[in-house]
């Protein structure tokens, strides 16, 4: 975890870094091209870093940001068309009032309480303390594997354009025009927002802009539903195989990431130590199930760890070398035994044995398992390997893509040295094998994973953004309601000098044209 948390701090400072370096390089080229001009000052602190008639990309502390009008044409092409639909208006009026209604009765209930309990100033979410929030959060490297940072990053912005997208198709409804869309990067935070003129929203009636402001988070519960329905449906089980997948969870799981450069991708694993992966009937998890097993206190998930039999003199004349410095014989182990020398009361023995040959065995010579020495012949002891050195076995199948020519040996068996959930923090499995070696072995489960931080981080904007505060949709749509028509908002937002960063040029700019911005971070402000 700490390399993985290394390598992210350093691809992070080389981004940032590589970013300054390249708006410092454009500070210089602007200055060196307007010497002796009297605005030099202010070109050589300007934040951008491309400027065209319609997109702006700015760079301020450790936030980039991009402003685009571009899609302004777009917007008042649909909101044309839209206005002389008139069935299809009403529909959409009907669903984004009845959001609001429903939120706005939600959030004006909880005002008055909070009003009645001024003492109270918390608030409180039932059924879940802090503990219990914290431990459902997903924060990557913590609660999340941090390889997975870029997906919960691209789910998060593909979350937030939705909600964004609401607020705009609302705006469509009431012929209010896009000022201009935006996407924005906090050091790794991605965030989205629209902004409308404020002149044109401030002058709607307050059923039309509480319209506007809830439509964000309609659009988030109504994604949340069309994913949970699709994820009920497993309509992925009749898609993928389209694509050339196979599920094979029936008998075994297939290998997305190697193990020690020993495990292929794409083998399928269909056994661990003694037991089947195959669970047509239970349905659980028996990969997580097998590799958690209580290895120190002698079981495992399906009974006592099974031993060998072995010959008595052949296991008493072997060396131990291995048992007192394991890195001395890497390919033995150490095998020990409470009942070697029986007849002449020996106690317990160790011997370094090739583990391959019990884990392993030969088909014509198997070797027979046991729990104790009474299971095995008179002159055979029952090992097993010692408790500080485990040992487990991987048996798995190569698809014909995977072999030398295709004809090579399908099945192949993997002797693992060390504790179980080693492997399960070094291989990711999944259920769909691919058929041919050009396909993306692990193209379906990082689409499973998508879809599901997608329908957690919908969800979790969507009550996010119903709290009343100023800077989310609710402190919006409880401003609404507590506010006279055309009366403009007190979190009404200057987008241009938000964008230019707040100085006099952008000040003189901005008092010609003024914004209410809505979103940034899938939020309504």
């Amino acid at each position: 975890m700490s390399s993985e948390f290394s390598q992210l701090v350093f691809w992070l400072t080389a981004f940032w870094g590589g970013l300054y370096l390249l708006r410092h390089y454009r500070r210089r080229t602007a200055r060196a091209a307007s010497l002796p001009a009297p605005t030099v000052v202010g070109v050589s602190t300007s934040p951008d870093l491309l400027r065209t008639r319609s997109t702006r990309v700015t760079l301020t502390n450790c936030h980039l940001g991009l402003n685009t009008t571009t899609f302004n044409g777009m917007h008042q092409h649909f909101t044309s068309r839209l206005q002389r639909a008139r069935a299809r208006r009403g529909a959409m009026v009907f669903a984004y009032d009845l959001a609001a209604c429903s939120l706005g009765g939600t959030l004006y209930e909880a005002h008055e309480h909070t009003r009645r309990m001024p003492g109270e100033r918390v608030l409180h979410h039932k059924g879940m303390n802090s503990r219990e929030g914290l431990e459902n959060a997903m924060i990557p490297g913590v609660t999340t594997p941090l390889r997975h940072l870029p997906l919960l990053s691209i789910a998060l912005l593909a979350s937030q354009i939705v909600h964004e997208a609401g607020h705009a198709f609302a705006a469509a409804l009431n012929a209010v025009p896009l000022a201009s869309v935006g996407l924005g990067l906090t050091v790794l935070l991605p965030s989205a927002f629209v902004a409308l003129p404020a002149a044109e929203t401030a002058a709607l009636p307050t059923r039309a802009r509480a319209r506007i402001v809830a439509a964000g988070v309609f659009h988030n519960i109504v994604l949340y539903a069309l994913l949970a329905a699709f994820a009920w449906s497993h309509l992925g089980d009749a898609v993928w195989p389209v694509f050339g997948y196979r599920n094979v969870r029936a008998y075994g799981r297939v290998v997305e990431s190697q193990l020690a450069g020993y495990v292929p991708v794409g083998a399928v694993i269909y056994k661990i130590g003694d037991d089947a992966l195959a669970d047509r009937a239970q349905g659980t998890d028996r990969w997580a199930q097998l590799l958690t097993a209580a290895e120190d206190r002698g079981e495992r998930a399906s009974g006592p760890v099974l031993g060998w039999c072995a010959e008595e003199p052949w296991f008493v004349a072997l060396g131990q070398d291995c048992c007192h410095a394991p890195a001395a014989a890497p390919t033995r182990s150490c095998f020990t035994s409470a009942a070697v020398g029986r007849g002449a009361g020996v106690g317990a023995f160790e011997g370094c044995v090739d583990p391959l040959l019990f884990l392993d065995p030969d088909p014509d010579a198997p070797v027979r398992r046991c729990e104790t020495a009474a299971d095995c012949g008179r002159v055979q002891a029952c090992v097993r390997p010692r408790g500080d050195q485990p040992l487990v076995a991987l048996k798995m199948h190569l698809p014909p893509w995977l072999r030398a020519d295709g004809d090579g040996e399908p099945e192949r068996t993997l002797v693992w040295q060390g504790d179980r959930d080693e492997i399960a923090r070094e291989v990711e499995v999944g259920d769909w094998l691919a058929s041919s070696s050009w396909l993306p072995m692990a193209l379906p489960a990082v689409c499973t994973l998508f879809f599901t931080y997608m329908q957690m981080l919908t969800l979790s904007l969507y009550f996010f953004n119903l709290l009343p505060l100023p800077f989310l949709d609710g402190g919006q749509l409880l401003d609404v309601l507590t506010t006279s028509r055309g009366a403009p908002s007190r979190t009404d937002a200057d987008a241009e000098d938000i964008e230019l960063g707040g100085g006099e040029a952008a000040r003189t700019v901005a008092s010609r044209r003024k914004a209410v911005r809505v979103g940034g971070g899938g939020s309504c402000t």
